[in-house]
C-alpha cells in the first residue's frame, strides 16, 4: 500500500530528523523521565529559537516544546519575580556529549547526561530568557574540564557569532555574550559560561535572549557593569 505525506509533514519529518542524533536515546540518566528523550545538537536546538526575519511572533511557553521533558507548568517564583517553567533536554556539541558526574552515577560507562532548561518571563504570555544549564559535582578529571564546543556546533547550522561582551566571574572563569544572526532569522543574543568553582566543581549555562533589549536587561543586573571586571566589546 502507498502512503502520500504531504509537503507540510514532509518538512515536519526532516525537521525532527535533524534534530535528532543517530544514537538517539540512552539509559539511567538523572532524572529517569529523559532516558528516552532524542540527544540534539545545540546549534540546531538554538535555530528553532529564532524567529523568521518577517514574523511578529515572539517566544511563548510553548516554543520549541517539542523533544523536552517539562516537570512542571508554568508557576510564578517570588525569587526571581517572573513566570517560569521547568524542565529537561537532552543536547550534544558538535557530536561532543557531556556524561553524566561520577559523585551521582560512579559507573565506568557514564550515560548522556540531561540538561535543566527554563523559560521564563513578566508575564504568562511572553517568554525573555531561555535558561541551559547543566552542574557536575564533585572533582573533576583532566578528561571532564574542557571547552564545550558550543561555537562549533553553531557554525555547524549557518548561525554567526559575533562577541560583544566578556564578563570576568574571577579564578580564571568569564562569561562571554555572543549575537547570533542567519540568513532569513532575526538575531538572538546568547550569554555563555563555564566555570569551575575552587571546590571542583563545573557549571555550565547557556542564557538565550530574544532581542537586545531583554539581553541587556539581564546583563545589567548579571554583572554590575559599574565594576572593573567587566569589559564590553560593544554594544
Amino acid at each position: 500500500m502507498q502512503v502520500n505525506i504531504n509537503t507540510s509533514t514532509k518538512a515536519a519529518l526532516l525537521f525532527c530528523g535533524a534534530l535528532m542524533s543517530s544514537s538517539a536515546f540512552a539509559e539511567n540518566v538523572i532524572p529517569k523521565g529523559a532516558s528516552n528523550l532524542p540527544s540534539l545538537e545545540f546549534g540546531a536546538l538554538v535555530k528553532t529559537y529564532m524567529i523568521d526575519s518577517t514574523s511578529k511572533s515572539s517566544w511563548n511557553f510553548s516554543t520549541n516544546s517539542q523533544n523536552i521533558l517539562w516537570d512542571s507548568g508554568v508557576t510564578w517564583k517570588n525569587d526571581t519575580r517572573k513566570y517560569e517553567k521547568d524542565g529537561f533536554v537532552r543536547l550534544q556539541f558538535d557530536g561532543f556529549k557531556l556524561k553524566e558526574d561520577t559523585y551521582n552515577n560512579p559507573k565506568k560507562v557514564r550515560p548522556e547526561a540531561a540538561w535543566n532548561i527554563n523559560y521564563s518571563g513578566k508575564n504568562k504570555s511572553d517568554v525573555s530568557q531561555i535558561t541551559i544549564e547543566h552542574f557536575l559535582g564533585g572533582f573533576l578529571s583532566d578528561t571532564d574540564e574542557i571547552e564545550i564546543p558550543a561555537i562549533q556546533s553553531l557554525t555547524k547550522y549557518n548561525i554567526n557569532y559575533q562577541p560583544v561582551c566578556i564578563y570576568k566571574l574571577g579564578f580564571g572563569n568569564y562569561s562571554t555574550a555572543y549575537k547570533l544572526s542567519t540568513l532569513k532569522k532575526k538575531d538572538i543574543y546568547l550569554l555563555s559560561t563555564i566555570a569551575t568553582g575552587v571546590s571542583g566543581n563545573l557549571s555550565i549555562s547557556y542564557n538565550l535572549f530574544p532581542n537586545k533589549k531583554d539581553f541587556l536587561d539581564y546583563f545589567y543586573d548579571f554583572t554590575d557593569t559599574d565594576e572593573d571586571s567587566s569589559n564590553c566589546i560593544s554594544f
